[in-house]
């Protein structure tokens, strides 16, 4: 029998403040998790030791959280003592302390952003999951003429519609300076770090993968994209899925600042005038994850997945 480390909320029902997603306004707390993620830890334990250990994994990284935490430096210990308000309604999650802006970026720089030239010819997009997977889910819909990618990195999915599309105009928002000489490679135009952005610009697709769960003002967020949207435009969105299972288990939270479910994601985006076209979680469920199931489930669609695709239409009528 598998033993299963639970998070447990340290208070329930807390009367804090009205949701964004839903106006609900009855949270449970519980405590953010800064640590190594233990999905490494059992998957390094299960390869090195063996099947024998593998329902008893989860007992020794109780162990090991014990006598050992990750340790902290000075970028990665804003992360210490923050809490996540869960909302009772759809299931929004948030962390309650507000992170300075600056602090954040000097995170993400030291820990996320490449350094020096990276991607070019190493970098196949058409073999890259993740797109194939996103293009497969928005190309009955989507026939783009000018897309914005936020937070792209590898800008993926854009790469994967100029293959198949060349007249198309991608810009792209993204705060890792290194990638500017990538993105001038492929003909790409990086024209700012984050959001939010002049409304002059305006397109017809906008694309952002597992992106919006590092922002912290969803509501200011998505009030920007529908500004910058041309009338009955497209936002893609890729999350991590944080329904109940996610609570349940010992996963880390780090660096992830607000958590989605299927109702939360759809509430936020009809109350700004979004039309929602498709809405699909896929991959393994968490457990399944922590056992190694990703890769030869990535795209598989489940209603329990970790991860959720979106795709919404611009619907001011």
């Amino acid at each position: 029998m598998l033993i299963v480390l639970k998070r447990r909320p340290i208070k329930q029902k807390l009367e804090w403040k009205v949701c964004y997603c839903c106006g609900a306004n009855l949270w449970d707390i519980y405590k953010y998790k800064e640590y190594v993620s233990h999905s490494d830890i059992i998957l390094f334990l299960k390869e090195i030791i063996g099947d024998f250990l593998k329902e008893r994994a989860y007992l020794l990284y109780a162990l090991y959280k014990r006598i050992r935490r990750t340790p902290l430096t000075k970028e990665s210990s804003i992360f210490i003592n923050l809490k996540i308000a869960r909302c009772r309604n759809c299931g929004f999650g948030i962390v309650m302390q507000r992170i300075p802006e600056k602090l954040l970026s000097k995170y993400y720089e030291s820990k996320y952003y490449p350094k020096g030239e990276v991607f070019n010819e190493s970098y196949d997009f058409k073999q890259d999951k993740r797109a194939k997977g996103q293009y497969e889910f928005i190309r009955s819909f989507v026939r783009p003429k000018r897309i914005l990618e936020i937070g792209a990195g590898r800008a993926g999915l854009s790469r994967f519609l100029k293959f198949v599309y060349s007249d198309i105009q991608v810009d792209i928002i993204e705060p890792a300076a290194s990638l500017k000489n990538y993105y001038n490679s492929i003909g790409f135009n990086l024209i700012a770090k984050n959001l939010p952005l002049d409304s002059h610009r305006t397109y017809d697709y906008i694309h952002t993968s597992h992106w919006l769960e590092h922002m912290q003002n969803p509501q200011i967020i998505f009030e920007n994209i529908k500004e910058l949207l041309k009338d009955s435009g497209f936002l893609f969105i890729e999350i991590p899925h944080c329904y109940q299972q996610y609570y349940r288990l010992t996963l880390t939270d780090k660096p992830h600042l607000t958590f989605w479910t299927k109702e939360s994601i759809k509430k936020i985006l009809q109350k700004n005038g979004f039309k929602i076209i498709s809405c699909q979680s896929f991959g393994p469920t968490f457990m399944g994850n922590i056992q190694g199931e990703l890769f030869n489930k990535f795209n598989q669609l489940n209603k329990s997945g970790v991860f959720l695709r979106l795709l919404a239409e611009k619907n001011d009528k």
